[in-house]
């Protein structure tokens, strides 16, 4: 990433302030997919951003108790 797209991507996250990521998902035989969850930060997902840290918690916990329906919806098309 270059320094200018490195400060353009920077300037952004520090408007947004709270952000609900998502590891990458690959592709897994049996289940279908599969987490990848040791992935470095730059592969994973930007589902929502917030600007209360409240809300970003509010969703998490949506998407960890009913499995991901919720949060799901706002996923790219690749990912659901």
């Amino acid at each position: 990433m270059t320094m200018r797209k490195w400060t353009h991507t920077l300037a952004g996250a520090l408007l947004a302030g709270w952000y609900l990521m998502l590891p990458p998902l690959a592709r897994d035989g049996q289940s279908g997919y599969a987490v990848l969850a040791d992935a470095p930060l730059s592969k994973w997902i930007v589902n929502a951003s917030f600007e209360q840290a409240a809300d970003c918690n509010e969703l998490q916990l949506s998407f960890m108790n009913n499995g991901g329906k919720k949060a799901r919806s706002s996923m790219p098309h690749t990912f659901k």
